[in-house]
Order: C-alpha cells, then structure tokens, then sequence
C-alpha cells in the first residue's frame, strides 16, 4: 500500500470501529476497504487518509489527549467530518502529500472545517507555532529578550537551520520590528513553496503588522 505511515497496531477493517461507540467513541468509519495493512516486514501500515482523519478526532475527543496537550481542549470539528468519507473526499481535493493538516492558518485554531483547514508542509507548520524560549520575560514581544540591559532580537531562520541574532536595539518595540520584518521574508520564501492559494495569500498577510501594543 503506497503512501503509508507505519503503525504499531492490529488491523482493522472498515465498518468496524474499534471501540463500540465508534471512533473515540463518536467517528464513523464508513469506507469499504481495510485501513491497516500489515507489509512484507511484518510491520502494520496505515491508510494516510485514515490517519490523518483519526489524528483529528483524537485531537478534538480523546481525553488523554487533552491531558498530555491542553491546548487542543475547547477545539470543535466541522460535524459531517465525523463521517470518514467525508473527510477523505475533502482530502482528495487537496494537494496532502507530505503535508500536515493545519487548522490556525486560515481560521483562529479553535475549529477543524473546509473552511479553517488546510495542508502545509512540516516546515510551515513548524514557522507557524509560537516560539518557546526558556527564561524569556512573557511581558516582552516574541523574537525579544533582554539581556544585559539591551532589548535582543532573535529568529529561528530555516534557511540555515538555525537560530539568528538580528542585532541589539535600545526598546523592545525596536527589537520586535527586526523580528517581524524577518519573519515576514521567511513567510514569504515558505508562501512560494506551498501549492494551496488560501495558504500563499494567509502567509503572505499574517505579519504585515505588529500586535504587541507595548504593554
């Protein structure tokens, strides 16, 4: 089977849920056809369409989830993708090859729908999450810390697979500027890379300004 994640799990076919009330006790799991397959390895491969519509679910449903990952707590799904083939024909008209499935481009992160979801590759997905710097002042904007006196900006550049210091500024708003021009070249050199237009024009427009308002 092409296309397939590796799987440590047992094979399940469809119409059969795993649990009785269906997939973390809600989905609907209604298409023909086997969803794990086991490959000349011995190893279980699972169906991407499948994967990626369970991972959702498990995201929106699945109290473990929530407890290890408060941050999908509160998160609501588009109610006709319960059904698995209503997802999977969603996904088919999309370019989802070696891509995430990413719900806080085009939407405000609280809901998974057509119209808040889209397909980015790791390395979007990756440039979109706030950075997370240890001992960095919550009061500060991102890309800013202090440090000896001095306001230091700061970006994690893919380009170079690194982090970079783009200079030492006298105030934080000065220091967040240089972020944020920075930002926006990267999201342009990302924005030509992906193929969905919703995604080149979001990236495109997500750092146009700044939001910190000083305080």
């Amino acid at each position: 089977m092409r296309d397939c994640y590796t799987y440590e799990g047992t094979k399940v076919k469809s119409g059969k849920p795993r649990s009785k009330g269906g997939v973390f006790g809600i989905g609907i799991n209604d298409v023909d056809g086997v969803v794990y397959q086991k490959n000349s390895e011995g190893v279980y491969a699972v169906d991407p369409f499948y994967y990626k519509w369970k991972k959702m679910l498990e995201r929106v449903y699945y109290k473990k989830c929530h407890n290890l990952q408060p941050n999908y707590l509160g998160i609501t799904l588009h109610e006709p993708w319960l059904r698995f083939s209503t997802f999977k024909n969603w996904m088919l008209d999309h370019q989802w090859e070696g891509k995430e499935l990413d719900k806080d481009l085009l939407g405000d992160g609280t809901l998974y729908s057509p119209d808040t979801c889209c397909f980015v590759y790791d390395k979007t997905n990756n440039f979109l999450k706030t950075p997370k710097m240890k001992g960095r002042d919550p009061s500060l904007p991102i890309g800013v810390t202090l440090r000896y006196g001095k306001f230091v900006a700061t970006i994690s550049d893919f380009t170079v697979s690194k982090t970079l210091s783009l200079g030492t500024f006298d105030n934080p708003m000065d220091a967040h500027l240089a972020w944020l021009s920075n930002k926006r070249r990267l999201a342009y050199l990302l924005a030509d890379m992906e193929h969905d237009p919703r995604v080149k024009e979001a990236l495109r427009g997500r750092y146009k300004e700044s939001l910190w308002d000083g305080s």
